[in-house]
């Protein structure tokens, strides 16, 4: 079933809309949410492999999602190809080594393909 992009932003906002009733509506610097989404992605990976299959995978992919839409309305979206700041006051835009030096950190097992090799 291939869902519709207003379907699924709909989904993406009941659930923030949720989580803001639950959890309140503080902002969040970008390091807490990258956290929080981290761990969505854990649950799912999770959840996916004791179950067996993708809808539980599916709900915790859901509140990751929101997450990322929230740290995005808080903090900004920036478009492809726009620059940058690189923390010395100079504009740039990312280069192909440094997504790739990010790509090849431990922590991104999740850009391995299904047979453990590295996506390109």
């Amino acid at each position: 079933m291939i869902e519709t992009n207003r379907s699924i932003l709909e989904a993406l906002n009941d659930e923030r809309e949720f989580a803001l009733t639950k959890y309140g509506s503080r902002p969040r610097p970008v390091s807490e949410h990258l956290l929080l989404v981290e761990q969505y992605l854990k649950d799912a990976k999770t959840a996916w492999t004791r179950y067996s299959g993708d809808d539980r995978a599916l709900h915790e992919l859901r509140k990751a999602g929101a997450m990322l839409l929230q740290c995005m309305s808080e903090h900004g979206c920036p478009r492809r190809g726009v620059p940058f700041h690189n923390g010395d006051g100079q504009e740039d835009l990312p280069k192909r080594t440094e997504i790739n030096a990010v790509a090849s950190e431990p922590y991104s097992a999740t850009m391995l393909g299904s047979n453990g090799s590295k996506r390109s």
